[in-house]
């Protein structure tokens, strides 16, 4: 094994371990306190992660111009890390609590099956924006058969846990990576197809986005 391939295996492993422990706090934590250990983790993230702190800053910069000075910036910035850790919390711990844990309003359900009575199969675009994991188990919920295209996390105690998570949701998981034909033979069921495209793509077609060529996938 390569010094590179060695420390992501050790990488890797340490983040099964450190999981592993936060897991268990998650499921016996309330929705109060894992908004108070998202704000406390968030702070640290902040002060970590600098690559990608300066990402955001670049990409809000483009995005909003000058109508945001930077003081507004850095508070979006701070409360999207919180976001992102409380609703990561919220996808462990509703998995194993079940959907009746938390009261969801639904609108616009008579949309998307009026499209999937059509039997030709729905596309559905969306973001990583709130709890997009329990989106897919709503959707479920109201009796449509979804499958979404997602990563596999890099750990396998992360990864193994994810998947029975997703599984008890009852929405299927595609691996992105898998053949294009996949997804076909999914929309030729009259299913749905999800798709969450806002991220970094390695391939596909370059466009322009705020003005800046970015790749978009295909």
């Amino acid at each position: 094994m390569s010094k590179s391939g060695l420390s992501k295996t050790i990488i890797n492993k340490a983040g099964d371990f450190l999981f592993a422990r936060l897991y268990r706090s998650i499921l016996r934590s309330s929705p109060e306190r894992m908004m108070a250990r998202a704000e406390t983790l968030a702070r640290l993230y902040y002060l970590l992660d600098r690559r990608r702190i300066r990402t955001a800053r670049r990409n809000l910069a483009l995005a909003f111009g000058g109508s945001l000075d930077e003081r507004e910036r850095e508070r979006i910035i701070r409360e999207s890390i919180v976001n992102f850790i409380y609703e990561a919390q919220m996808f462990f711990w509703v998995g194993e609590k079940g959907s009746g844990a938390i009261e969801v309003e639904v609108r616009g359900e008579e949309y998307l099956k009026a499209a999937a009575a059509r039997g030709k199969g729905v596309i559905i675009l969306t973001a990583h924006l709130g709890n997009w994991e329990f989106l897919g188990r709503t959707i479920n919920d109201i009796g449509c058969r979804l499958t979404v295209i997602a990563r596999n996390s890099d750990g396998a105690g992360i990864s193994s846990v994810t998947a029975r998570i997703r599984h008890s949701g009852g929405y299927r998981v595609l691996d992105r990576n898998a053949p294009l034909t996949e997804t076909i033979r999914v929309l030729r069921r009259g299913e749905l197809l999800g798709i969450l495209p806002d991220q970094h793509f390695y391939g596909g077609i370059e466009s322009k986005f705020f003005g800046v060529p970015a790749m978009t996938s295909v």
